[in-house]
């Protein structure tokens, strides 16, 4: 009984050390909170408290693990935008990492809004001089107009 009080005691002073050291003094808990966190952090294992302290106790240099999030945040954008492409080449057929689509990106945009009948199919081409439409897109041009 003795012994559960100290380690009562101890469960105390230890929350409220880590209160104060991670919240500052003007947003400081209500009692019943201290209460219900002091209840929780005492139903954990020792070894999550233990992993818990140490987590809050740490002043080290945490240089790598921000490059290394860095990493992976960069990793995902650049897995998105793999992912878009592909999606415009498979669904628009508008390839992005050719340079000869994007010289043609007004007649192919054209195009693919004709042929999902966004715009109306009955308007023309009128192609600039010079302008060279690659060879799929022209057979499709032509399908459209059957």
């Amino acid at each position: 009984s003795v012994a559960l009080a100290k380690g009562e005691e101890e469960d105390k002073d230890e929350m409220q050390q880590m209160l104060e050291r991670v919240l500052p003094s003007s947003k400081r808990l209500t009692p019943e909170q201290e209460a219900q966190i002091r209840k929780q952090v005492h139903r954990m294992p020792e070894e999550q408290r233990r992993a818990i302290q140490a987590w809050l106790n740490d002043d080290g240099d945490h240089f790598w693990v921000h490059v290394g999030m860095f990493l992976l945040i960069a990793i995902l954008f650049v897995g998105a935008f793999i992912i878009f492409s592909a999606y415009l080449i498979v669904a628009h057929e508008f390839n992005i990492y050719d340079p000869e689509s994007w010289r043609n990106a007004t007649i192919s945009l054209e195009h693919t809004l004709r042929r999902n009948r966004i715009l109306s199919p009955k308007g023309g081409w009128l192609l600039p001089e010079g302008i060279v439409i690659q060879e799929r897109q022209l057979e499709m041009m032509q399908y459209d107009e059957l």
